[in-house]
């Protein structure tokens, strides 16, 4: 069994790599995680983690990855659990929030704290688009 090292912590999250870029999903059970993570693979992203994700202390930065008990798998609400291409050991880049709401059309610059280090945050819950807009994220880089 897995025993996390008081420079990792296991988080009810979803993760994804776009490149070398790591993305942590959060939020409530139901709020979309595993279906966000779908959306970005769809969109060319890899999986790390699925409903359990693994966030490692190193000295330049964070890294995320599976649990070996659930490496490789991700589940679909009332389709089923797939097995499909993963990463590990990818640098967290930004944090998906999706239990909090987005209200300005322009928002603020957000950060997350995990082990005293400041993660960019999105706000995005019901935000239908936020697979595209995180993609185009992704691929460059955020002005405002």
């Amino acid at each position: 069994m897995f025993k996390p090292s008081n420079k990792e912590r296991v988080l009810k999250a979803s993760a994804i790599a776009f490149g070398d870029k790591g993305v942590l999903i959060i939020g409530r059970s139901g709020s979309g995680k595993s279906t966000l993570a779908m959306k970005m693979i769809s969109l060319g992203s890899q999986l790390v983690a699925d409903d359990q994700t693994v966030i490692e202390e190193r000295s330049d930065g964070l890294y995320l990855k599976p649990l070996d008990s659930n490496s490789g798998m991700i589940e679909s609400r009332y389709v089923g659990i797939f097995k499909v291409p993963w990463c590990e050991g990818i640098k967290l880049s930004t944090v998906v929030d999706l239990s909090k709401k987005e209200t300005k059309r322009l928002p603020p610059l957000r950060t997350l704290k995990f082990f005293n280090q400041e993660v960019p945050c999105i706000y995005a819950q019901g935000n239908s688009f936020v697979a595209q807009a995180l993609n185009v994220l992704l691929s460059g880089e955020r002005l405002h």
